[in-house]
């Protein structure tokens, strides 16, 4: 079965400086983490680092 991403909420986690997403792989969630410092070399806010996230979205699912 392949991973399905449904839902296309993401947060920003600051402590952990990474993006937290969902995905599922039939009936079952998948936790997934991107860690800040993919999406830019720089340090952004975190409107900054969501929005290069969704930029970024299809490439990285």
């Amino acid at each position: 079965m392949s991973l399905a991403f449904p839902n296309p909420s993401r947060s920003f986690d600051d402590a952990r400086d990474l993006i937290r997403f969902t995905g599922y792989d039939g009936m079952f969630e998948v936790k997934f983490f991107v860690d800040a410092a993919a999406l830019s070399a720089t340090r952004l806010s975190e409107q900054d680092y969501l929005r290069a996230f969704d930029d970024a979205r299809s490439k990285i699912q």
